[in-house]
């Protein structure tokens, strides 16, 4: 769901051009959240070498062939909608 907190467009407003985003009240309500992804590995080293030694590149291209293979189209979009989204897309 998108909407103002998720925008953090009052964050991004209050550190101004050039500001950081580190310091801010919504920064810090959602940094929990950085690591529910499943993108990032907090296993020790070895843990991670044994299963694969995978950088997060490779875990973001798995996980984007996740997203797109149950991915489905809706069903209620008219057909020149529908045309002008898939070359949008493909352009």
């Amino acid at each position: 769901m998108v909407d103002d907190e998720t925008l953090a467009l009052d964050a991004v407003a209050a550190a101004g051009p050039g500001g950081s985003l580190l310091g801010q009240d919504h920064t810090r309500r959602h940094a929990h959240e950085a690591g529910r992804d499943g993108l990032m590995n907090r296993d020790p080293y070895e843990t991670w070498r044994a299963l694969g030694s995978r950088d997060l590149a490779a875990r973001a291209d798995e996980r984007v062939a996740e997203l797109l293979g149950s991915y489905t189209a809706p069903d209620d979009l008219d057909a020149l909608t529908l045309r002008q989204l898939e070359e949008y897309c493909l352009a």
